[in-house]
């Protein structure tokens, strides 16, 4: 986990932000594309409060 300074929390106000991913078969797919268009999901949280803060596709170009 990388932390990341610019951000602050807003459940707990800490700046310790960590980037991680969901593992596994946490992975959205492109209705009608199955196989083709999935992508990893990339998290911002905070490392103090365990909040989500973030959420975004690895891959967004995958889902055009």
């Amino acid at each position: 986990m990388v932390l990341v300074e610019e951000k602050k929390c807003p459940e707990c106000g800490s700046k310790n932000i960590g980037k991680g991913k969901f593992m596994y078969e946490a992975k959205p797919i492109g209705k009608g594309k199955f196989f083709t268009s999935c992508s990893d999901v990339l998290v911002d949280l905070c490392t103090n409060c365990g909040l989500i803060i973030t959420l975004r596709v690895d891959k967004p170009e995958k889902f055009k």
